[in-house]
């Protein structure tokens, strides 16, 4: 709609400067030929002509030329100036296009290194797990727990994380107690603030957002927890939430770690943002940091199923010495 206006606005500027130039070029060329008129008139009456009248019939005939080439190539300063404006106009749009292109080059070369850190995860994680083979690691929470640290600072970069975020990355253990109750219990974790992992949180199935992902055994995500629509499934309850929570966890993404054909989950991980919508953007531009965490929750499930096999090869071989003596 405003092309169209410009261009009507250019096409009125121009149609009035060809009038005025023309009418201003007209009378000089037609005054001029008047005046030429009247000379010719004058000298008839006195033949030859004397010096002054050869002299003004020279000169009508010089201004009237002149007027007729500027009539046809003549410009009207009006007109520069609109040339000048809409001139000014194609500079604006440029420097737009130009400006749009330096930010979506700036999302490439982004994309670029998140995708290379996120390819150097699971390289260090591919190794660790190689190395756990090859000496008969059965610990999956420290299988699981040197995959991570081994992997921290690709993480963060995978993950598109500043460095003034507060995020946090934990893999949880489903257990159960003596009543058969599930609890999901913290095991291995990475955090933007380093603390004690005896003092994460344990989630009961269906709180939180450890527990609903457990409970679904699918990806849950919450791109804004105070979001009207989020209600207040993602809160911890009276007894287990923190004064800093609501700075701290704004964006939350959970994956079910599944082994082999296992029908329920061995456990889940969690990643979570200060920022909100980091997680679950549907406009997120790039490499969605949702990526990093689901190549996570196959680390995990590959280290589990690495450990049980392990722990099964050595139990049988301890079986067939016990059966030997």
């Amino acid at each position: 709609m405003l092309n169209e206006v410009d261009d009507a606005l250019s096409k009125r500027v121009h149609a009035v400067a060809r009038v005025q130039r023309y009418l201003k070029n007209s009378f000089i060329a037609f005054g001029s030929l008047l005046v030429g008129g009247f000379g010719a008139f004058s000298a008839a009456s006195s033949w030859p002509p004397s010096a002054i009248q050869v002299a003004i019939l020279f000169g009508a005939l010089l201004t009237f030329v002149g007027g007729l080439v500027g009539i046809f190539s003549e410009q009207d300063p009006t007109e520069l100036i609109d040339i000048a404006r809409r001139e000014a106009h194609k500079a604006e749009a440029e420097a737009a296009l130009s400006a749009s292109r330096r930010a979506k080059l700036k999302i490439f070369h982004s994309t670029v290194n998140e995708l290379k850190s996120l390819y150097l995860v699971y390289n260090t994680c591919r190794g660790t797990l190689e190395t756990a083979l090859t000496h008969d690691t059965t610990d999956e929470i420290k299988l699981i727990e040197n995959c991570l640290q081994g992997s921290r600072h690709d993480l963060r970069v995978a993950l598109s994380l500043e460095m003034s975020d507060y995020w946090t990355l934990c893999v949880y253990r489903a257990e159960k107690d003596v009543n058969e109750d599930i609890t999901l219990r913290c095991v291995a974790h990475l955090r933007s603030v380093d603390c004690n992992i005896e003092n994460a949180r344990t989630w009961a199935v269906g709180v939180g957002i450890a527990g609903i992902t457990y409970a679904k055994n699918s990806e849950v995500r919450e791109p804004d927890v105070f979001a009207p629509k989020a209600g207040s499934s993602y809160m911890p309850n009276d007894s287990t939430s923190r004064p800093s929570d609501d700075d701290k966890y704004r964006s939350m993404f959970g994956v079910p770690i599944r082994v082999g054909s296992d029908t329920t989950s061995w456990g889940v991980i969690v990643a979570t943002s200060s920022n909100s919508t980091h997680f679950g953007n549907d406009k997120f531009e790039g490499l969605p940091p949702e990526e990093a965490v689901r190549t996570l929750a196959g680390v995990a499930a590959m280290a589990v199923a690495i450990c049980r096999s392990n722990n099964l090869q050595t139990s049988t071989i301890e079986e067939i010495k016990s059966h030997g003596s």
